[in-house]
């Protein structure tokens, strides 16, 4: 049974795995992407009048690229001789793990504030519109659906183009198939069953990962979102996005390393895992729509 050693449970990357992914460029700690702020002008013309003219205007998005690192440090003795084999079998495999899920912590809601990145949440420049508050002590899947209906909208009004996914932590969706009409019938329904007028599908069972769709747009869970936001400390959030326009640069594949020297004098051996990684939400700000408030608290079964 010393193959079948318990792993750790820990969170994966699926908000992060969704960002459009793009080279990391080499030999740089900062990332800047020209960005035009202000167009160009035409006009109707009258014959010989003047032609509408117009400078733009351009700025630079800029974002860090920081550094996930982790480390242990073990016994020279267990390095050699344990079973299962401790640093192939447990150590390296629960540190990339726990590198997966930091970087999706980072990517949701990572403050900026160095050494961190700037996620989803924190992103400055996002209009106010793009915001909505679902105020309610008695919420129900009909007004979620408006508030979350409001996010798709501003994305539509203020980024011109749609937004691709909708997502949430796996409590919400959990809540969301547990809703009832008058008549007990839950409002979503498994797509195998043919719904009629129904607010959504469930399309997959998963705690990570596409569930199913709403208004279209596929539905994705993801545990690394917080639940402890709002006055309470105890409301989630839902993110609309168009995610294709938010990037992810990230070194391939994660580094590995081994010291047996550091440690030497108690015949110890240190590992490492570490990686780089940029990603920016700021190329468009308005391609992000949040439900926030307490109609989003603990939810009750």
């Amino acid at each position: 049974m010393q193959d079948e050693f318990i792993k750790l449970a820990r969170a994966g990357r699926a908000f992060a795995d969704a960002l459009t992914s793009i080279p990391l460029p080499p030999n740089a700690n900062t990332i800047n992407i020209p960005k035009l702020t202000g167009g160009t002008s035409t006009g109707a013309q009258a014959d010989l009048g003047a032609v509408s003219s117009q400078d733009i205007t351009t700025s630079l998005v800029s974002f860090p690229v920081i550094t996930i690192a982790g480390q242990e440090d073990l016994a020279r003795q267990l390095f050699d001789r344990a079973v299962p084999e401790l640093a192939d079998m447990v150590l390296w495999p629960d540190l990339v793990s726990d590198y997966n899920t930091k970087l999706d912590v980072q990517a949701i809601s990572g403050s900026g504030a160095t050494p961190n990145a700037t996620g989803a949440l924190s992103q400055s420049g996002v209009p106010a519109g793009n915001t909505l508050t679902y105020t309610t002590g008695s919420p129900t899947l009909g007004g979620l659906y408006s508030k979350i209906a409001g996010c798709v909208n501003a994305i539509h009004t203020t980024r011109y183009l749609p937004p691709d996914s909708i997502w949430m932590h796996p409590r919400r969706w959990a809540w969301c198939l547990a809703q009832l009409d008058s008549q007990n019938r839950p409002l979503i329904v498994p797509h195998a069953g043919g719904p009629f007028n129904a607010i959504g599908n469930l399309e997959a069972v998963a705690s990570q990962a596409y569930v199913g769709q709403m208004m279209g747009l596929p539905v994705y869970v993801d545990p690394s979102f917080p639940v402890a936001l709002g006055a309470g400390t105890n409301q989630d959030v839902i993110v609309v996005a168009r995610m294709a326009d938010h990037w992810l640069a990230e070194d391939d594949p994660i580094k590995t390393r081994v010291f047996e020297e550091v440690l030497s004098q108690t015949l110890a051996v240190r590992i490492q895992c570490f990686n780089y990684a940029g990603l920016t939400f700021g190329r468009y700000p308005q391609s992000l729509a949040f439900v926030q408030g307490t109609g989003l608290s603990s939810p009750s079964f």
